[in-house]
């Protein structure tokens, strides 16, 4: 199974999680196809508080999704 991080923002949108970038930060983008993947749900759920740490993404709603098919890792 492969697993995602989907963010929900305050107004309802929702996003997925990228992998961390070179300065150690996790930023947002639109499709699953974008986002890291994760083996399991456990993995994908410890990524969460890279995500906290970003003063711009406070108030999102974090969820461990599976996606269906086979995406790049």
């Amino acid at each position: 199974m492969n697993w995602v991080v989907m963010l929900t923002s305050p107004a309802g949108d929702s996003f997925y999680g990228e992998a961390t970038d070179r300065d150690g930060f996790r930023y947002r983008c639109k499709t699953p196809e974008e986002a890291e993947v994760f083996q399991t749900k456990l993995d994908a759920e410890a990524s969460f508080d890279h995500f906290r740490k970003m003063r711009v993404l406070q108030g999102y709603q974090l969820e461990a999704v599976e996606v269906k098919g086979r995406l790049e890792q």
